[in-house]
């Protein structure tokens, strides 16, 4: 697949997901993170199983060195998730998106330290852009805990390693493509979300939900989870095919669409100044980063 094609697929899996999922917390008001990842977990097992018995030659068979050294890739994709949420507890609900759109930063420092090579002004411009759009649309209420913004700035950095151990893994290891690894994320996070489930009562919360046994509910759980399943294909696919950083801008742009969708979609979204600016901000900055990388490649 050409990269772009590849972001393209990635923007679009991840803003479906983000509806899907908003869908879910507004209509249903389920917010059981785990007991979500869980199910989609699942799905993706039983997705991969059927392939494999179709002789489909791209799912692997399990391989305790392969689980391995993925396990470091699905660690930190789960610290992002353990640390986002426990920082949310002390962060208002601006500045938490504020301070998560920041791991755009980190991803580009990082980048630089695992490449040894400075960026180019304009992709310095791009993330400067797009870190102050955070920062001002998440502006309304700064009012904090420090420790959220330490527990944020953890998930921050758990993003990043995600993204940059996976391109890594992809390069060391050629049979560790998107697929592979987003088989082995799933079979290797399934416990381990099972085990937060339980330690955090979401078993308890999800089977005293109201709409448990509905079944547009649980249509609306599946497709969601199905979502989820390419959106998570796609993840990896960006990451290895293209880099790092052009899965965090494409998922900035994903942002942005997703919050227009807001808009209109959803009542409980209220624009202010203030957010409008930063949204227009963070989308220079992806432009202006996306108009460096294609001015190299002439």
């Amino acid at each position: 697949m050409k990269p772009l094609a590849i972001c393209l697929l990635y923007g679009v899996t991840a803003t479906l997901m983000n509806i899907t999922n908003k869908f879910l917390i507004f209509t249903y008001e389920f917010s059981c993170t785990f007991i979500f990842m869980a199910a989609q977990y699942m799905l993706s097992l039983g997705i991969y199983e059927v392939l494999r018995s179709k002789g489909m030659k791209t799912i692997p068979q399990i391989s305790y060195q392969d689980a391995l050294d993925t396990l470091p890739v699905t660690l930190c994709f789960l610290g992002s998730i353990v640390f986002g949420l426990s920082g949310m507890a002390y962060v208002n609900l601006p500045m938490y998106v504020a301070l998560r759109k920041l791991s755009t930063l980190v991803v580009f420092l990082m980048e630089i330290g695992f490449s040894q090579k400075l960026p180019d002004k304009w992709s310095s411009l791009g993330i400067c852009l797009i870190s102050l759009g955070a920062l001002v649309a998440g502006s309304n209420d700064l009012t904090s805990d420090y420790f959220g913004f330490f527990l944020v700035f953890l998930a921050n950095i758990c993003t990043g390693l995600q993204l940059h151990l996976a391109r890594l893994l992809k390069q060391k290891r050629k049979n560790l493509g998107a697929l592979p690894q987003s088989y082995y994320n799933a079979m290797l996070g399934l416990p381990l979300v099972c085990i937060l489930a339980y330690c955090t009562e979401e078993h308890i919360s999800y089977s005293m939900h109201p709409y448990t046994g509905h079944l547009s509910f649980k249509i609306a759980l599946g497709l969601a989870c199905l979502v989820g399943f390419f959106c998570n294909i796609a993840v990896f696919l960006c990451t290895t095919h293209n880099s790092p950083m052009a899965t965090t801008i494409t998922g900035n742009m994903k942002d942005v669409v997703s919050m227009l969708v807001g808009l209109f979609a959803f009542p409980d979204v209220e624009p202010t100044e203030a957010f409008v600016t930063g949204l227009f901000c963070s989308m220079l900055g992806a432009a202006v980063y996306s108009f460096g990388k294609i001015k190299n490649k002439t």
